[in-house]
């Protein structure tokens, strides 16, 4: 897939001549890590694509003459480039965690907009988040996404009507459940915050943290594979789900079968 080059003249804001040459360097001269002095041998794969066990799947949300995009991914990733139809009016309104840098411009009648974290550290996780959003209403004609291994996956693009970001924070049923070996969290987060998700036995005492991390608005999923925090398989029996994310809390009972 063509990533889309971007130029001086395209870059709106105040971002610097040296962040937009960096920018340059890692998605289009194809430098894994700028600040790397083996960069060289660092660079993006963009002739062996990732296996075809790693999927990525951004999601179009058109609301309140907006234009949203979420992301669904089986791998981390480390950049994301997007070309969209239009003109821009305004910098996009970056929903992910701040330690991604995002960078726009438009010309010819296009929008581009890179993410990616200049300094080569932060990831977006394997899972799913909201990403940014535009002003206007706007198709989303290519992408590309970097995983951690540089390689180059070509994202599935579907358009979705009406998806709202969450309002409040919500913890669904656990799925399967009962379940063995592991089972999978769904929930949804009305603003990025500090998340803790313990999993405790019916005595009350902690087995294991599944999530202890700082997470992006939007909605969630996370899998228990079944093993307590040293990494031994836990017992058949009732176990307590605790979520807190920022002020709230909510626990659900899940029950482990063999």
């Amino acid at each position: 897939m063509r990533i889309p080059k971007f130029t001086d003249s395209m870059f709106s804001g105040k971002k610097n001549a040296t962040l937009i040459a960096v920018m340059l360097m890692m998605l289009v001269a194809g430098l894994a890590y700028a600040s790397n002095p083996n960069a060289a041998e660092q660079q993006i794969n963009t002739s062996d694509p990732a296996s075809q066990n790693s999927t990525v799947i951004l999601m179009v949300s058109y609301e309140n003459n907006k234009t949203t995009i979420y992301s669904s991914s089986t791998v981390d990733i480390v950049a994301l480039q997007f070309e969209f139809d239009g003109q821009l009016t305004s910098n996009p309104d970056k929903i992910i965690t701040d330690r991604m840098d995002l960078l726009c411009g438009s010309k010819n009648d296009k929008i581009q907009v890179g993410l990616l974290d200049l300094k080569g550290k932060a990831r977006i996780s394997a899972g799913e988040h909201a990403v940014f959003s535009l002003a206007g209403k706007h198709a989303l004609l290519s992408a590309v996404a970097v995983d951690a291994e540089k390689n180059t996956i070509e994202p599935e693009i579907i358009n979705q009507t009406g998806l709202l970001l969450p309002d409040e924070f919500s913890f669904e049923q656990n799925y399967p459940n009962p379940f063995n070996p592991s089972t999978t969290f769904s929930f949804s987060l009305p603003a990025e915050t500090m998340v803790n998700l313990a999993i405790y036995n019916i005595l009350g005492q902690h087995v294991t943290s599944v999530v202890d991390e700082v997470l992006s608005v939007g909605p969630h999923k996370v899998t228990w594979d079944g093993n307590d925090s040293d990494g031994n398989t836990a017992a058949s029996g009732i176990y307590y789900a605790r979520l807190k994310a920022g002020e709230s809390v909510k626990s659900i009972k899940i029950m482990l079968v063999k």
